[in-house]
This record gives C-alpha cells, sequence and structure tokens, in this order.
C-alpha cells in the first residue's frame, strides 16, 4: 500500500502544472523533485523545465510496450552524468542538460 499523505516536504500538483511548477522553481531551496509518466515529462521539457532527468529501465518485456515521452516533446539534447546498474537488472541513467 502508498500512502500518499502529503508532508511537509512532499505536495501534489494536480491543477495548473505548468504555472506550480515554474513558482516551485522560482522559490529558494534544492531540487524539485517529479515523480510522473512521458505524458508529464513531454509537458515539462516543451516548457523548458526540466534540467535533469533519470530513467530507469526494467528487464521486462512488455510487448509492443508504450513510448517514452508519447507526447512528443520538442528535440533536446542530453549528457550523461550517471549510471547505476542493479542486482534485478534494473539500471538508472542519469541525464542533465
Amino acid at each position: 500500500e502508498v500512502n500518499l499523505t502529503p508532508a511537509a516536504e512532499v505536495h501534489f500538483i494536480t491543477d495548473n502544472i505548468i504555472y506550480n511548477v515554474e513558482r516551485l522553481k522560482k522559490q529558494e531551496g534544492k531540487d524539485i523533485w517529479l515523480v510522473g509518466g512521458g505524458e508529464l515529462v513531454s509537458m515539462l521539457m516543451n516548457a523548458d523545465l526540466i534540467d535533469e532527468m533519470q530513467l530507469c529501465y526494467l528487464p521486462i518485456v512488455l510487448g509492443q510496450g508504450f513510448a517514452l515521452f508519447p507526447n512528443k516533446p520538442k528535440e533536446t539534447v542530453w549528457k550523461l552524468i550517471g549510471s547505476k546498474s542493479f542486482d534485478s537488472g534494473a539500471m538508472l541513467i542519469s541525464y542533465s542538460k
């Protein structure tokens, strides 16, 4: 069971996502960690609001699979900044702009 109770350092954004992320980026503080699928990533990439992204690859075949970025974000160039493999076969790949 997943605990979806907001805490002082956890905020759920479901409306006006671009506006709210822009507002958060202007505030003092550390990084903003967003969790979401390809639709969220595409939306934020098109608004130039992502500085770093981490992709987790799992060794599971899903038949036809799903598009990583379904909403066709604008073309951008990313630099590999790190990778980590796990005993499960999963890989975490980190990129920055």
